[in-house]
C-alpha cells in the first residue's frame, strides 16, 4: 500500500510538472475538481471516471513514456448510464492532439462546451515495452448538470455568450455585437453613425448621437455648414442655395440686399427657380422692413427645406434685382 501510495504521488508530481512547463511556468495550479492516474505498461485503459456528479468541463491531459516505438493515447467518453462503449472524447481539443502518439510525452487541454461527458476513460495502445504515466486533471464552471456544460447564457440552455464585433470600420454589424445606445428610461435607440459629415462630405463614421439634439421626434446631429453660395439677379425667384438628392438644405445664414422693398418668403422646390413642388419655409416678410436682411441660424434650429434633394429659393412679391449670401448645409 506505501508503494503503491508513493507511486500514485510520483505520476501525479511528474503530471503536473509537465503542465507547468507547457502552461510557461505558471505558478499557482488550483486543485483539481476530477482527477484520473495513467499508469500503464501496455495496451490497456484506465480506470473509468465517474464525471455525473463532480460535472468537470475543461481537462488537462499530460504524459510522460519511455520504451515505446508507438504510443496512441486516447482521451474519451461514454454516455450511457452504465459505461459499455466508447468513443474518442467529443468536445474541443485547444491544445495538442486526441489521440496523443509522442513516444515521449505531451499535453492536452479540452473543453466540453455543451456536450455531455459522464463517463471517461483514457484508451492506450503501445508498441513495444515501456512505461506511460501522467495524469487528467479537471475543472468545474458553475452547474454543470453532472458533466453536461457549463451554464449558458440567460434564458438559454447550454448556448455560450457570443461577442462578434464587425470586421472592421464601415463594415456592417456581424454576429451578435454588443451595442451601445441610448436610453430615456422607456425606449432603447442605437447610437447611429453615417458615413458622409453633416455638410455632405465625406467622414470616417460619424456617430450622430454623439452631439445630437432632440428635434421634438427624433435625434438630430449637429453639423458644421460649409457651404456657400453667393448668389444675384433680378426677378420675383432666385435660388440661395442648391439641394442634393437624398439630402437637406440647412440654412445657417442668409443675407441680401433688394433694389426695392417687397415681400419676401424662403422657399423650397426642384428646379432653378424651385419651380416645382414649391413650398414656403420661412416668411412671408412684410415689404417695408426688407431694403436689406441679415439673419443666423442656429444649427439647433436651422432655416430647413421640408423635402429632400429640393433647392431653396428667395421668393419675392414683385420683380426686383437683389444680390448677397447664403451658408448651408447637406445631409
Amino acid at each position: 500500500m506505501i508503494r503503491k501510495a508513493l507511486t500514485t504521488l510520483a505520476v501525479l508530481a511528474t503530471a503536473l510538472i509537465y503542465a507547468g512547463n507547457s502552461a510557461q511556468a505558471q505558478t499557482n495550479v488550483p486543485t483539481p475538481d476530477c482527477v484520473i492516474f495513467i499508469n500503464l505498461g501496455g495496451t490497456a485503459n484506465t480506470a473509468v471516471y465517474d464525471n455525473r456528479f463532480n460535472g468537470c468541463v475543461s481537462f488537462t491531459l499530460t504524459y510522460g513514456a519511455s520504451g515505446f516505438s508507438g504510443v496512441t493515447l486516447t482521451f474519451q467518453y461514454a454516455t450511457l448510464a452504465a459505461p459499455t462503449s466508447f468513443l474518442t472524447y467529443p468536445g474541443s481539443v485547444t491544445t495538442g492532439i486526441n489521440p496523443n502518439t509522442s513516444t515521449t510525452g505531451a499535453t492536452s487541454i479540452f473543453s466540453n462546451g455543451a456536450t455531455a461527458t459522464p463517463w471517461l476513460r483514457v484508451a492506450f495502445t503501445g508498441v513495444g515495452s515501456g512505461n506511460l504515466q501522467g495524469v487528467v486533471y479537471g475543472y468545474k464552471t458553475g452547474d454543470s448538470g453532472g458533466g453536461g456544460g457549463g451554464g449558458g447564457c440567460p434564458g438559454t440552455t447550454g448556448t455560450p455568450c457570443v461577442v462578434v464585433g464587425p470586421a472592421g470600420n464601415g463594415v456592417a454589424l456581424a454576429g451578435a455585437p454588443v451595442r451601445v445606445g441610448i436610453s430615456d428610461g422607456t425606449d432603447a435607440r442605437d447610437i447611429q453613425s453615417a458615413s458622409t459629415a453633416g455638410d455632405g462630405s465625406a467622414a470616417t463614421n460619424i456617430a450622430s448621437v454623439a452631439s445630437s439634439v432632440f428635434n421634438g421626434a427624433t435625434w438630430d446631429r449637429q453639423f458644421y455648414c460649409n457651404k456657400q453660395q453667393a448668389f444675384d439677379g433680378t426677378g420675383t425667384v432666385l435660388q440661395i442655395a442648391l439641394g442634393n438628392t437624398g439630402q437637406n438644405v440647412h440654412l445657417c445664414h442668409l443675407d441680401f440686399t433688394l433694389s426695392s422693398t417687397v415681400q419676401v418668403t424662403i422657399e423650397q422646390g426642384s428646379g432653378a427657380t424651385c419651380g416645382t413642388s414649391t413650398a414656403t419655409v420661412g416668411g412671408t416678410y412684410p415689404a417695408n422692413t426688407l431694403a436689406a436682411f441679415a439673419a443666423d441660424y442656429q444649427p439647433t434650429a436651422p432655416m430647413v427645406s421640408t423635402t429632400t434633394g429640393f433647392n431653396m429659393c428667395l421668393g419675392f412679391g414683385a420683380s426686383v434685382t437683389a444680390g448677397g449670401t447664403a451658408i448651408y448645409a447637406l445631409y
